[in-house]
C-alpha cells in the first residue's frame, strides 16, 4: 500500500497540470499493490473547501465552492481511506504528542517508517552494486 497525503490529493485534482501528469505517471510505474489515503488527509481537504464555502460573500461563489466539495466527495469514494484509530492515536501519544496533536504524528511516523525502508533499500542496492532505481 502506498499512502498519499493531502498535497498529493491536491495535485491529483488538476488533471491537466504538469505536476498531476507527473504524479500519475509515477503512480502508474509504481510496484505498490494499491494506493490509499488517510481520513486525516480527507478531513484536511474537506476543511479547505468548507472554509471557502463559509468565507464566500455571496451565493454565487458558494455554488462554485460546493461544486468543489461535491467533486472531492466523489473523488474520495474511489479511494481506500485508512482510519485514524486507537492504535494510531496511541502511536502519536507514545511519540510525545498531546492528545489533540496525536493525529499529526501519524504522518510523521509513517514518513519515518518509509525513510527507514528507503535507507534499507539503498544499503541493499549498494551491497549488490546496483542503483536503487534498478530495483523497481
Amino acid at each position: 500500500m502506498i499512502l498519499l497525503d493531502t498535497d498529493h490529493l491536491s495535485v491529483l485534482k488538476y488533471d491537466e497540470h504538469p505536476r498531476c501528469r507527473a504524479l500519475r505517471e509515477r503512480m502508474g510505474r509504481s510496484q505498490g499493490p494499491f494506493f490509499a489515503t488517510t481520513i486525516i488527509a480527507a478531513e484536511e481537504q474537506m476543511r479547505g473547501w468548507l472554509a471557502k464555502i463559509h468565507g464566500a460573500k455571496d451565493a454565487e461563489k458558494q455554488v462554485a465552492w460546493y461544486d468543489q466539495l461535491a467533486w472531492l466527495i466523489e473523488f474520495l469514494a474511489d479511494w481506500q481511506i485508512i482510519a485514524f484509530d486507537q492504535p494510531a492515536a496511541e502511536v502519536g501519544c507514545a511519540m510525545g504528542y498531546p492528545e489533540g496533536k496525536a493525529r499529526q504524528s501519524v504522518w510523521q511516523f509513517l514518513n519515518k517508517v518509509n525513510d527507514r525502508r528507503v535507507s534499507s533499500l539503498r544499503r541493499f542496492a549498494k551491497a549488490l552494486g546496483i542503483a536503487v532505481r534498478d530495483l523497481f
